[in-house]
C-alpha cells in the first residue's frame, strides 16, 4: 500500500522485502530502494532540502562520466595543452574505468579513497595518484558552483605520501669527466648548456635557434616538452 506524505513530500510503500520512496523532480518521478522505512523518510527529507536547494532531475541523473567529459571540454581552452592532456589521460585511465558510471550527487568520499589505494596496489604512483585527486577535486569543486552537488565528495581525503628522494648532483671533477666524454658528441652542446643554465631537460629539448641571441649571450625559455 503507498503511503503519500502530503502535497509535494513524496510517497513510501513496500515492494517485497524492501520499501521504497518516491517524489517529483521536475515533473518527474524520481525512486529510491531501502531496507527501512526510516531510511525511505530520511531520503525523503534529504531529496526535499535538495529540492529547495535548486536540486533539478539533470543534477540527479548525470554521471560521472557524463560530466567528467562536458567539464574537460569545456576547460580545454583555459588549461595548458599539457596540463589538458594530462587531465584527459588521467580520467580515462583511473577515474572512469572504476567510478565513471557512479551518479556524480551519489559519489561517496569512502568510494574516492578505496580507488586512490586500488591504484596504488596496481603499481601507479603516488604523484600520479595525486594528480587524480587533483583532477577529481578540482571539477568537483566546479560542479558544487553549478549546484549539481551540495559538496565536494573528494574533501578531506588521504593522499598517499611522495616518496623523499635526494638530489644527486655531480662535483666538478665528474662535471669535466662528462664533458671530456661528451667532446665531439651530438650531446656536447646540450650538456654545456646544462650544466651551465640550469635548464629543465624539457626545456632544453624545446629550444629552437631563435631562442639564442648572440649578441647578448642570452637564452629565452619559451616553450617545453
Amino acid at each position: 500500500m503507498t503511503k503519500i506524505r502530503g502535497r509535494n513530500e513524496g510517497s513510501i510503500w513496500r515492494e517485497g522485502k524492501k520499501h521504497r520512496a518516491a517524489i517529483s523532480l521536475d515533473g518527474r518521478r524520481v525512486t529510491g530502494s531501502f531496507d527501512t522505512k526510516q531510511e525511505c523518510r530520511l531520503w525523503l527529507k534529504d531529496m526535499l532540502t535538495e529540492k529547495e536547494e535548486g536540486l533539478t532531475i539533470n543534477s540527479y541523473t548525470i554521471s560521472l562520466d557524463q560530466y567528467l567529459l562536458e567539464w574537460l571540454s569545456i576547460h580545454r581552452a583555459r588549461l595548458k595543452p599539457k596540463s589538458f592532456s594530462r587531465y584527459q589521460q588521467l580520467a580515462k585511465d583511473y577515474l572512469l574505468p572504476s567510478l565513471g558510471k557512479h551518479k556524480l550527487r551519489g559519489i561517496k568520499l569512502r568510494e574516492i579513497e578505496f580507488l586512490y589505494q586500488k591504484l596504488l596496489e596496481r603499481g601507479v604512483s603516488p604523484r600520479n595518484v595525486r594528480y587524480v585527486h587533483s583532477l577529481l577535486h578540482r571539477s568537483l569543486n566546479d560542479a558544487v558552483k553549478q549546484g549539481l552537488v551540495s559538496q565536494n565528495a573528494s574533501d578531506g581525503a588521504r593522499l598517499p605520501k611522495l616518496p623523499y628522494r635526494e638530489m644527486e648532483i655531480l662535483d666538478e671533477n665528474q662535471v669535466l669527466t662528462m664533458l671530456i666524454a661528451a667532446k665531439d658528441s651530438r650531446l656536447e652542446a646540450l650538456l654545456h648548456v646544462a650544466i651551465k643554465t640550469g635548464m629543465r631537460q624539457g626545456e632544453i629539448l624545446a629550444l629552437k635557434w631563435s631562442d639564442l641571441d648572440w649578441t647578448r649571450g642570452t637564452i629565452i625559455v619559451n616553450r617545453q616538452v
